[in-house]
């Protein structure tokens, strides 16, 4: 393994909610439309109310032989090996609170519980995501990609090196327009694609609110671990930012809380 970064646990959240998103399901309808037209999509969708999505309750205490709220959370995750969530414990002189932690990133974000308030997510499945056909060529100082002007500008490029083990390290070319990352293909086009006749090749690059603004909304987190109260938790989800998601929260003295952020 290489070394532990400041920015690794940044990286580790960002790439387990990037894909968690709406932009792959985006890529496969266009593709199943160029193949097989645009009524066949419903034939392959598996993103209606009854086949997606995880499931969520909340029940307010009026509702229940104690008298208290109840909350449950049954995430609906790919699957993956090793599973994106732990089961632990913060305890210290300011919190104590019990969930289920993302491995490698500080805090309990989606399922947790301080004593007094409890909260859990689901996925909100909301259209956050843009996606954008790129025009990009190569020039003696770089990259260039054509504006919505019809004017071309630089884009931003750099080189990563991952390292592979048993092989040869891997390079790979980063590129970022105004609209985003590329995220698909590069200046010599999509793979396995041609441009149209005397076009420049075609990128796919992404646009999504935490490379907009900066911020994964990790300042959340710390004042989840702080919440007593749903007012609490309510005010600590306003600084969320990926992915959307459905919040509901409940307490002990009957506060209870949905909501999207």
């Amino acid at each position: 393994p290489g070394r532990w970064e400041p920015w690794t646990p940044l990286a580790v959240w960002l790439a387990t909610h990037i894909l968690f998103a709406g932009f792959p399901a985006k890529l496969w309808r266009e593709h199943a439309v160029a193949h097989l037209g645009a009524d066949a999509v419903g034939l392959f969708a598996t993103d209606g109310p009854g086949t997606a999505g995880s499931n969520g309750w909340l029940v307010a205490g009026g509702r229940t032989v104690t008298g208290q709220a109840l909350i449950a959370g049954d995430p609906h995750r790919f699957i993956e090996d090793p599973g994106v969530y732990q089961q632990i414990r913060l305890s210290c002189t300011e919190f104590d609170v019990v969930g289920l932690a993302v491995p490698g990133v500080p805090g309990i974000a989606h399922f947790g519980h301080t004593g007094t308030v409890a909260w859990a997510i689901t996925n909100a499945m909301a259209d956050y995501q843009d996606l954008y056909r790129e025009r990009l060529r190569r020039t003696g100082a770089g990259v260039e990609a054509l504006g919505p002007d019809g004017t071309w500008r630089r884009a931003a490029r750099h080189t990563e090196t991952v390292e592979v083990a048993g092989e040869q390290p891997v390079e790979v070319e980063v590129i970022e327009t105004d609209r985003g990352p590329v995220v698909i293909g590069g200046p010599e086009g999509l793979d396995g694609g041609l441009p149209e006749p005397g076009a420049p090749p075609v990128a796919i690059a992404l646009r999504h609110p935490p490379r907009v603004t900066g911020d994964l909304g990790f300042g959340a987190l710390l004042p989840l671990l702080r919440a007593r109260r749903v007012a609490d938790v309510d005010a600590a989800v306003d600084r969320w930012a990926e992915p959307v998601n459905v919040v509901l929260a409940a307490d002990t003295e009957g506060g209870t809380l949905h909501r999207v952020a």
